[in-house]
């Protein structure tokens, strides 16, 4: 009985551990927002991303199940219209779902004139799994204007995520 005891045991050790090593893979896209004139105070940009831990698991060989963690690794927000962000005190770039509330991911002050480009600070939580496994990931850019204008903007941010998952055996 004892024998017993201890196979089980080592069964049953032997498959609650997952010793596969994990893989990682990153994904950068690019977001293209509407034109928009800028009002004073916050202005929200949005964006569906065309990824979801399915969907870029499908594409990329891997199992979805399998994938553990999302995160964000970089965020740039810019102009190329030829303006440059001089009306813009900060942005924030935050994701949605429908499975999870809103969550700040990464944020920037703008503190010189002249910049068509910022490049947010990512946050110490920059976990964005419970997103990408719903079936939509919405993209939100908070946008705080100094002062509003005539002038319209064409915002863009470049967005980097890696995905973290088990390796098939």
């Amino acid at each position: 009985m004892k024998y017993v005891f201890t196979i089980c045991s080592l069964a049953f050790l032997c498959f609650a551990c997952d010793s596969r090593p994990d893989a990682t893979k990153e994904w950068e896209q690019v977001l293209e927002f509407k034109e928009q004139v800028l009002d004073p105070g916050s202005n929200t940009l949005q964006f569906d991303l065309p990824q979801t831990a399915k969907t870029f698991a499908a594409a990329n060989g891997m199992d979805a199940a399998a994938i553990q963690k999302v995160e964000l690794l970089s965020c740039e927000v810019y102009l190329e219209d030829g303006n440059n962000l001089d009306d813009v005190e900060t942005v924030l770039f935050q994701l949605t779902s429908s499975n999870a509330k809103m969550k700040q991911l990464a944020i920037a002050e703008n503190k010189e004139k002249g910049k068509q480009k910022l490049t947010l600070e990512i946050a110490k939580d920059n976990d964005a799994t419970a997103y990408f496994n719903s079936d939509k990931v919405i993209a939100v850019v908070e946008v705080n204007a100094a002062e509003g204008g005539e002038k319209a903007y064409k915002f863009k941010a470049k967005v980097k995520f890696k995905f973290i998952s088990k390796q098939s055996k």
